[in-house]
């Protein structure tokens, strides 16, 4: 499952890819390159606005409600069920969407904190920003949270 958000929804991209999930989301896409995009690579679209339905030829699209970041991925949950949240956890870079690569973090001493090189775990660098990701504290409250919001995943 692929997605595409709207301007509107940037926080839900960034989760999503947390997740493992391939969302396009970028903060200068119009409507119309969003369309354009979610087409050409049969994304499904997600956005906050309601005046998708007077468009013709639209890929599949879900509105959004709520501010709630909790509320947007249980309904997201609710309207696609098969969303995993942990199949592909921390497999994606929540900036540029780009697959992580896993690293040996003796390699990159440098660029990695000397408090973050006594954890044990997987550690990643995004190909494209260059950002590391390790088994740190935000990562675990991020797991605590989806498996309060997901009992049942």
């Amino acid at each position: 499952m692929k997605f595409a958000c709207d301007v509107m929804l940037g926080r839900l991209a960034r989760w999503l890819r947390l997740f493992g999930y391939d969302v396009f989301y970028r903060k200068d896409a119009d409507r119309s390159a969003l369309l354009r995009v979610a087409r050409e690579e049969e994304r499904i679209v997600l956005t906050r606005a309601g005046n998708f339905r007077e468009l013709s030829e639209i890929p599949p699209y879900f509105i959004i409600t709520g501010d709630d970041l909790d509320e947007q991925l249980l309904g997201l949950h609710r309207a696609f069920p098969s969303l995993d949240p942990f199949a592909g956890f921390l497999t994606r870079c929540a900036e540029c969407n780009v697959l992580l690569e896993e690293i040996d973090k003796k390699d990159h001493q440098d660029s990695i904190p000397p408090k973050a090189m006594l954890i044990e775990g997987r550690f990643c660098r995004c190909p494209a920003c260059g950002k590391f990701l390790w088994p740190g504290t935000h990562v675990t409250s991020i797991k605590e949270r989806l498996e309060r919001l997901f009992p049942d995943a």
